[in-house]
């Protein structure tokens, strides 16, 4: 038997002729269409175009992540790393850097378990500072209620500045944190460890009559200094990126520096919202 590619026209059933008609007509005839596309912003937190919706995607430096914690709620300690912010000096370096704000956590703890790349810390505290009249020296601290942040150092380092001042060393300790300064003021606790330059300026300017001691008065080396820590895990991994941070942060402090007043107005929003 013949195939039906063989069989004449007239001759093949009406069903397949209508079949074939319908199938030539599935088919319109073809255009050549040029489609044009319009770049689009990068969704990589770049400045690039054409890395969405093209037919040839341009390769883009993507901004590396960084998470930096602070120690405190923001202030002049911090200035640099806002100023950074606000000027786009993060971003220029490729980076795109994320405040972390402070936690009971600390910040030695969120770094060296990797919550954090890098973290504002201190080395030491300026001085302490009791309410009441009756308070003429740190020996008279004794047996007293200490409101306290949660540190290892902090009891050895008190009872040490009280020994020196002719006392035992023995007070009681309740850990506050961030609330210490409102339990002083409460008078909820009898003494605090304060930063002279943001608690110290507060309670000038709020009119606070409390007596304050200086570790250098009691055998205990001013220690005043506010540092970036970071993890050598996270350094030996990102060299370059530690490097860029590390300039940006260098230049938003020396920005700072140069034009203090610019530099207040930028932190000043971040002390009302964080």
């Amino acid at each position: 038997m013949p195939s039906l590619a063989r069989i004449p026209q007239a001759t093949r059933p009406p069903d397949l002729q209508r079949r074939r008609t319908r199938f030539h007509h599935s088919f319109p005839e073809r255009k050549t269409h040029v489609r044009h596309h319009t770049p689009r912003p990068c969704l990589h937190d770049c400045d690039c175009v054409g890395c969405v919706d093209t037919f040839r995607p341009r390769r883009c430096k993507r901004h590396q992540d960084v998470k930096i914690a602070l120690d405190w709620t923001p202030n002049t300690d911090h200035i640099g790393l806002f100023v950074a912010e606000a000027k786009g000096y993060f971003k220029d370096a490729g980076l795109n850097v994320r405040i972390l704000p402070y936690t009971d956590a600390g910040v030695a703890s969120l770094v060296s378990n990797g919550a954090a790349d890098f973290g504002i810390d201190d080395v030491g505290l300026y001085s302490q500072r009791a309410a009441g009249a009756d308070i003429k020296t740190p020996k008279d601290l004794d047996g007293l209620t200490y409101g306290g942040f949660g540190s290892a150092w902090e009891n050895t380092l008190l009872s040490s500045i009280i020994r020196k001042a002719g006392g035992k060393g023995e007070f009681k300790t309740v850990t506050l944190c961030t609330s210490a300064y409102e339990a002083l003021a409460n008078k909820s606790v009898d003494f605090t460890l304060e930063i002279l330059t943001r608690e110290g300026v507060q309670a000038e300017l709020s009119g606070a009559k409390l007596k304050e001691f200086k570790y250098s008065d009691y055998g205990v080396p001013d220690q005043y200094t506010t540092i970036i820590v970071s993890s050598d895990v996270y350094l030996k991994a990102n060299p370059e990126t530690a490097k860029s941070f590390l300039a940006a942060v260098k230049k938003g402090y020396a920005f700072a520096a140069d034009k203090p007043e610019e530099a207040a107005d930028i932190l000043s929003p971040q002390i009302r919202t964080r």
